[in-house]
């Protein structure tokens, strides 16, 4: 299922928007809000976590424009799929500062859409299988690996936290170090992040939602490089 949202201050943009858009959905896909500005936009995101897969934002709004829209939602939602929508191509460069996934150029062309709309449909796929399973002292566990910020170890027991959850589970770092996606980074005998969570690296300390990670000096050139690598990556698309 893909939920979309459209947030123009244009109700004319909005509707030729809507208009090209809505017959390019499949039978479980839907344009569930409209939105007249960003903050309004932003409000509803955070008080509904999970119930929008895919924003059209329009960069040139007022009071508030599309980027710093962008920014706000991106403080509470790393998932969301942002496509910013403008008539001046240069705008829409801005977007790799807040992930967005892609911009199309006003009027929106039918072509440009499909296209767009099959891509993050592939996304969405591959984020719904990417699941880490686990056992822990509750039962069966499975997260997407994209909620992850970062596993820790402690005596025998290995951690995975997701925001403000911090779940344990009985396993070794090093076994787990092999098994996870790319974008997992070792940085430390106890520590192992996901790039896509990390903020910024501030000497010997990894940065992420705010918390402070140790990178160990034996790690640190090749974990450095590798989050690097790939955060240019993510902004670039790859």
């Amino acid at each position: 299922m893909l939920r979309i949202g459209n947030c123009d201050d244009e109700r004319a943009s909005a509707e030729k928007l809507y208009l090209t858009l809505e017959p390019l959905l499949g039978e479980d896909e839907e344009i569930i809000y409209e939105f007249s500005n960003g903050v309004s936009a932003a409000n509803w995101l955070e008080k509904h976590p999970g119930e929008m897969e895919l924003l059209f934002l329009d960069v040139e709004m007022e009071p508030v424009d599309g980027i710093r829209t962008a920014e706000r939602i991106r403080t509470f939602d790393r998932d969301i799929v942002l496509v910013f929508v403008t008539g001046h191509e240069e705008f829409a460069l801005h977007g790799y500062r807040v992930n967005a996934s892609d911009y199309v150029i006003k009027p929106a062309k039918r072509e440009r859409l499909a296209e767009l709309l099959d891509r993050v449909r592939r996304e969405m796929e591959t984020r719904s299988g990417a699941l880490f399973a686990f056992k822990s002292p509750d039962g069966i566990c499975q997260i997407p690996y994209n909620r992850i910020r970062y596993f820790y170890s402690e005596r025998r027991l290995v951690h995975v936290v997701c925001g403000e959850e911090d779940i344990p589970f009985y396993g070794k770092l090093n076994d787990l170090e092999k098994e996870l996606p790319r974008r997992f980074v070792r940085i430390h005998n106890r520590y192992i992040v996901n790039a896509d969570w990390v903020e910024r690296v501030n000497g010997n300390k990894v940065i992420t939602e705010g918390r402070e990670l140790p990178v160990s000096r034996s790690m640190k050139q090749e974990a450095v490089s590798a989050l690097a690598r790939m955060i240019l990556e993510k902004r670039k698309g790859g």
